[in-house]
């Protein structure tokens, strides 16, 4: 906003980025955000950065609402602005990239809460478990570590139903019964799961017979059954006996005291080695999970002292350990053979296609020396007919061979018969005499006759 008076902003720079920033998660523009993240910095928030009483204090609790960006992206999703997917989105960066904690989201729902969610707005209220859904089951928050702001919005969800969500139009009560149906299975999913549900909501006589208190307290009671029915492990039941109650449904695997632990917490404490090993085994139950006060498996049985469970526990864990190693050593072994064979397969392919193109290359010349091979297909017979075994070097191979060919194309009676016949022409000749070349053409014709005869026995 311009000052008309001094021609400059009424705000300062860091107050317009903070206003920005706010727009951009308002209308969910992630892009945009992580942009100008990059020119500007993460920005401040006063949940992650100056938690302090007044802004809780300021207009009850507004000013973190309004200067929050996670309480903004809430009260966004809680008002229908922007969509699950993009909530998502937008926690998964705040979680990721700009070093907000589990708990700092946390106390921004407790805020929201207190300054947003109205008990008399069954639809906000349903908004609001949907956040708390999507804390647990996408982004992995620890369900115990969410009791607090569960039984928070659980009471705030009891306050509204006990009566305030009555005596509306007929459209309007339908689908506020449709909402409040959906709620208490919301109480329901989440006390399944170890989280208190006892006293969420005060006795009062003029609420207590609706039927959305009336379930509620049956819920309530059916928790404090299912609690009861881990006595059967504090008691020292045999493991038949837990078994026969796991198989008929009254004890889950999955359930919770009213401490958080499960049931190879409640194993590991009370030194059951024999229901610890059955439940990791056979009923894949993890040894990581963790109880009411952030405490695993070994750490309960470490706590309570129990030798069994501890030492089973500790000799497992080594086990797994060596396994790994090993599966990881023989991973490493397999990917390097692996990537030998590539290697080879490599070469092998490149040998090949060098071979192909040489010979695509040099075709014409491979021909010819083929076509050449075919005359000396007779000598080459004879050299492989004959006794090679006598011969020691290649000298004497090529001297067999130039042997052979002498013999085949420079036969001996060839040259005897050839010196006979030119030694006889030789004789002729030396009988004509000086005077008798005066002689005319009878004698050359004698002469020339006598050659022609001469020639043609030579080359017969």
């Amino acid at each position: 906003v311009l000052d008309p008076q001094f021609g400059g902003f009424l705000t300062n720079h860091a107050t317009r980025v903070q206003s920005l920033f706010t727009g951009l998660v308002v209308r969910g523009q992630l892009r945009d955000f992580e942009r100008y993240v990059a020119n500007f910095g993460i920005p401040c928030d006063p949940i992650k950065d100056e938690r302090s009483d007044d802004l809780i204090k300021e207009n009850n609790g507004d000013g973190y609402v309004k200067k929050s960006l996670i309480c903004t992206a809430l009260g966004c999703f809680i008002f229908n602005t922007i969509g699950e997917q993009r909530l998502l989105l937008l926690f998964e960066l705040f979680l990721g990239r700009f070093g907000y904690s589990q708990e700092n989201v946390l106390y921004a729902m407790k805020i929201t809460i207190e300054t947003t969610v109205m008990s008399s707005d069954p639809l906000k209220m349903h908004k609001a478990a949907g956040i708390m859904d999507i804390f647990v089951q996408d982004l992995d928050f620890d369900l115990l570590l969410c009791q607090n702001i569960l039984r928070q919005l659980g009471s705030e969800i009891l306050k509204g139903g006990s009566g305030r969500w009555n005596n509306k139009e007929p459209d309007e009560q339908k689908l506020l019964d449709n909402t409040k149906s959906k709620l208490l299975e919301w109480i329901k999913k989440i006390s399944m799961n170890g989280v208190d549900i006892s006293n969420l909501a005060n006795y009062n006589e003029s609420y207590e017979n609706c039927d959305f208190m009336i379930s509620y307290r049956k819920l309530e009671a059916e928790q404090k059954q299912r609690w009861s029915n881990f006595d059967i492990i504090k008691n020292g039941s045999s493991l038949v006996e837990i078994q026969d109650m796991i198989a008929n449904g009254e004890l889950r695997l999955t359930d919770r005291d009213y401490s958080g632990m499960g049931l190879a917490h409640l194993a590991a404490t009370y030194n059951r080695q024999d229901l610890l090993k059955w439940l990791v085994t056979l009923k894949d139950t993890s040894l990581s999970s963790k109880e009411g006060r952030g405490r695993t498996v070994l750490d309960v049985a470490r706590a309570s002292k129990a030798p069994d469970t501890t030492r089973w526990i500790e000799k497992l864990q080594a086990r797994n350990l060596i396994a790994r190693v090993v599966q990881r050593r023989y991973q490493q072994i397999i990917a390097k053979q692996r990537l030998k064979r590539m290697a080879n397969a490599q070469i092998s392919i490149a040998s090949i296609y060098r071979g192909f193109s040489t010979r695509r290359l040099y075709r014409g010349a491979l021909l010819s020396r083929m076509e050449d091979s075919q005359r000396y297909a007779i000598t080459w017979g004879k050299l492989i007919l004959s006794n090679l075994t006598s011969f020691t070097c290649w000298s004497d191979l090529r001297e067999k061979v130039n042997g052979l060919n002498n013999a085949q194309l420079l036969d001996d009676s060839f040259f005897v018969k050839t010196d006979k016949q030119l030694s006889k022409a030789a004789e002729g000749a030396l009988l004509i005499s000086d005077n008798e070349l005066a002689v005319g053409n009878y004698r050359d014709d004698a002469v020339s006759v006598d050659l022609e005869e001469e020639d043609d026995g030579v080359f017969e």
